[in-house]
């Protein structure tokens, strides 16, 4: 024969079912508490590298490299030329744009390294699309972040977009040979903590890759640059 609750027995009961609703209510609490921050904060940016058609890397042999874009530099015959795309969004939960997006064009191997990719709206005296740094130190001086941000938040109407950074495809002839990375980094520049040399400090950032001709530079010459 089963024991029968007493009132004790079934105070306790009572009191643990209270405890578990409680604690059940504030998990639910917990989560939705998460969900909201996750919302709130959700900065994304892609970068995309693809051959354009026509062009000597867009249909590439079996012996060639699949997991990374290449432009083979190998056939003065035919065009070498990639094509970048960003997908973004630099807007709040309220849709508000309160975020900055910048640009870089990195090979350890080039001289100097780091390429800034500038507003639409600049332009520098020689025409360029890039403003070249030596070292992250340089780039990440306040002046030179508020300067060279590829899209301020103050000229970024929209928020969320797909643009082509070279619209049709670029010509890669005379470029450095090896591995290229495209990075694009979502950050705030107006915060103290904002650093190009801490990713912790990036809202959200991607890296495209690409190579021309091989994945490093070499010793062979033709070969150096892509042709």
């Amino acid at each position: 024969m089963g024991k029968s609750n007493t009132g004790l027995d079934v105070k306790m009961q009572h009191t643990q079912a209270s405890a578990g609703d409680k604690l059940g209510r504030w998990l639910l609490a917990a989560s939705l508490s998460l969900v909201s921050a996750c919302a709130w904060s959700a900065y994304t940016v892609k970068v995309e590298v693809s051959m354009p058609k026509g062009s000597a890397g867009e249909k590439l042999t079996a012996n060639f490299p699949v997991s990374t874009k290449l432009s083979p530099c190998s056939d003065t015959t035919k065009l070498d030329a990639i094509s970048i795309k960003l997908t973004y969004d630099v807007t709040n939960a309220k849709k508000v744009v309160d975020r900055d997006l910048y640009v870089f064009l990195y090979n350890p191997e080039n001289d100097p390294k780091y390429l800034m990719l500038l507003s639409p709206t600049i332009s520098l005296s020689n025409g360029g699309m890039f403003r070249a740094y030596g070292s992250i130190a340089d780039m990440d001086r306040p002046v030179v972040r508020d300067v060279d941000v590829y899209l301020p938040r103050e000229k970024n109407f929209l928020g969320t977009s797909a643009i082509d950074l070279f619209p049709g495809g670029v010509r890669v002839d005379g470029v450095l040979a090896g591995t290229w990375q495209f990075i694009a980094v979502i950050g705030d520049r107006s915060s103290a903590t904002f650093s190009l040399d801490d990713p912790d400090t990036w809202d959200a950032w991607d890296v495209g890759t690409v190579m021309f001709g091989r994945p490093w530079i070499g010793n062979k010459v033709p070969g150096r640059v892509c042709r």
